[in-house]
């Protein structure tokens, strides 16, 4: 705990679209292995929002890789 600066109270506004910035500063936090609760606390993203994001982002990454192995195995025909 304690490895973010916290953005005052003011800026933590009702904000429907996060930013990239703000996004992709969450999902590091997170991959550094601080929890999603502190990663959210940090970046003044919701707890919701931010847990939601992280799953859409691991299950894009496994769709890709799931193409990737078919055409692997499409163009090679060897079952990896």
């Amino acid at each position: 705990m304690g490895n973010c600066k916290m953005l005052p109270k003011h800026v933590k506004a009702r904000i429907k679209e996060w930013s990239k910035k703000s996004l992709e500063a969450a999902f590091k936090l997170v991959e550094d292995g601080n929890p999603i609760r502190e990663a959210a606390r940090c970046t003044g993203i919701p707890f919701s929002t931010l847990q939601e994001r992280l799953k859409k982002k691991k299950n894009k990454k496994k769709i890709w890789l799931l193409k990737l192995d078919c055409l692997l195995i499409y163009f090679t025909g060897v079952l990896l």
